[in-house]
């Protein structure tokens, strides 16, 4: 497990929620659904808006840390609007992180967490 990420993000949406089921037919050839489990696979984007070249070099290196998606973390500067600002366990989606120069010496940081079920 990797450090926990503690860089708290200007704002933070709901990319995904997505309950995992699973369809198949029966002998009789009717539908069959049956659901893995009860708690939605949840994706959450992080938008770090105007940071500075520290602040950018430690999510950067966090997400390197991390090893991208394969190792999990903690993220425990969770926003009061997402889940009561309870931490969360997680892992980075691969793909999702975008850096921008916004100004000098200025940036624009996006990724995505994906909630451990």
């Amino acid at each position: 497990m990797a450090a926990n990420f503690t860089v708290t993000p200007n704002l933070v949406t709901i990319v995904k929620k997505e309950y995992h089921i699973i369809e198949t037919q029966a002998e009789d050839m009717n539908k069959e659904y049956y659901k893995l489990s009860n708690n939605p696979q949840v994706r959450y984007r992080l938008h770090f808006a105007g940071v500075d070249s520290s602040t950018m070099n430690t999510i950067l290196a966090h997400y390197d840390a991390a090893y991208g998606p394969y190792d999990s973390f903690s993220w425990t500067t969770v926003p009061s609007y997402i889940e009561s600002g309870s931490s969360i366990t997680g892992n980075w989606v691969k793909g999702t992180l975008g850096i921008t120069n916004n100004g000098m010496m200025h940036w624009n940081v996006e990724l995505v967490i994906e909630k451990q079920v």
